[in-house]
């Protein structure tokens, strides 16, 4: 630490208590600015990996209801679609909910 955070001898200790707030206030600042950067760092580096697993995870149902249509007898998928529609679209409404709603 430099001298410049010590308070110099004085006739006044007004002086010298008014310097150490302002070093105090200056040193407080700039750590909570500091504390504040990381977390948004890593809020940031949270968030682009739960973007990456749900993007994988979308691709891979994707290639599961490809798979599912490809290997299914035709009157079965018949029976089965008004259900998958169901589900398609609420997965659609939360990806819709996601995109909209505010960042944390």
């Amino acid at each position: 630490m430099d001298g410049s955070l010590l308070c110099q001898p004085s006739k006044n200790n007004t002086d010298c208590w008014l310097g150490s707030a302002e070093n105090y206030h200056r040193l407080y600042d700039d750590s909570t600015t500091l504390y504040s950067q990381k977390e948004l760092d890593a809020t940031a580096t949270q968030l682009a990996n739960r973007q990456d697993e749900s993007e994988q995870s979308r691709k891979k149902l994707i290639d599961l209801s490809r798979e599912f249509k490809k290997n299914t007898p035709e009157d079965f998928r018949k029976q089965v679609a008004p259900l998958l529609k169901s589900f398609q679209g609420e997965i659609d409404a939360l990806s819709k909910r996601s995109k909209e709603s505010p960042p944390s």
